[in-house]
């Protein structure tokens, strides 16, 4: 959020942008590195076992007699591979979005000098 307000801001002043685009870089860092993590401990051994079984997780309340099987641990490693497709997917999404400009301008450059 703070990295698109300082691209925002950046429509008038440069440094702005610039704080912007670092901060934009360093996030998307981190959501590459929380990809790999959860890819790590999802598809362990342990991670692969857990997503088979399929003992009920659901707990309302602190009372034993509420627990049922609407949710399971198998919904949940479902539901964690589910998502993890979608983030690779954006980041993928993003980084070619963001390499769209400069791919743009080498183009023209290339055309400019012959």
């Amino acid at each position: 959020m703070f990295n698109m307000c300082c691209v925002g801001c950046g429509t008038r002043k440069p440094a702005c942008r610039v704080t912007g685009a670092i901060c934009g870089f360093i996030l998307g860092l981190f959501n590459l590195a929380m990809i790999v993590t959860t890819a790590v401990y999802r598809f362990s051994a342990i991670g692969m076992l857990c997503s088979l079984d399929v003992t009920p997780t659901n707990s309302p309340s602190s009372d034993f007699m509420d627990v049922d099987d609407t949710w399971t641990y198998q919904k949940d490693g479902n539901l964690l591979l589910a998502i993890w497709i979608f983030q690779v997917l954006g980041f993928m999404i993003c980084v070619c979005v963001s390499m769209a400009p400069i791919m743009n301008s080498e183009s023209t450059n290339s055309i400019t000098r012959l």
